[in-house]
C-alpha cells in the first residue's frame, strides 16, 4: 500500500512495529464517511452523486493496477474531504494481493 499515490485513494505515510504491535499511519481527512454524511444529510445532489461514485471508481482502479483487491468497499470505507467532497478509498486492511490467491477465492 504504501506504494500507492492516488487522490482518491487513503495515502499510507508510515507504517512498522512497536512492542509487537503493528502500526499504520494514514493522512487525515477532515470530513464524514460517506456513511456519516447520509445519515446527518440525505442523499446527495445527483450531480455530487456521480461525482463521489467516479472518484471512488478512480481510487478501486488505482488499487486495482497495483494488484489489489480491496475486500470491504463499504459506505463507511469512504471519506468525504468536508471542503470540497472529494472521496477517499479508506481501509485496506483485509485487501489482498497477486500472491494471496487462497484469500481471494473466499
Amino acid at each position: 500500500m504504501s506504494e500507492l499515490s492516488h487522490p482518491n485513494v487513503l495515502a499510507c505515510r508510515a507504517r512498522g512495529a512497536s512492542g509487537g504491535v503493528k502500526y499504520i499511519v494514514s493522512e487525515w481527512i477532515d470530513g464524514p464517511t460517506l456513511e456519516d454524511y447520509l445519515l446527518v444529510r440525505g442523499t446527495p445532489p445527483l450531480e455530487l452523486f456521480f461525482k463521489i461514485a467516479r472518484e471512488v471508481a478512480f481510487g478501486l482502479k488505482a488499487i486495482h493496477e497495483q494488484g489489489l483487491i480491496h475486500r470491504d468497499i463499504s459506505l463507511s470505507n469512504i471519506l468525504l474531504r468536508r471542503a470540497s467532497y472529494d472521496a477517499v478509498v479508506a481501509d485496506l486492511g483485509i485487501a489482498v494481493g497477486p500472491g494471496d490467491a487462497a484469500a481471494q477465492a473466499k
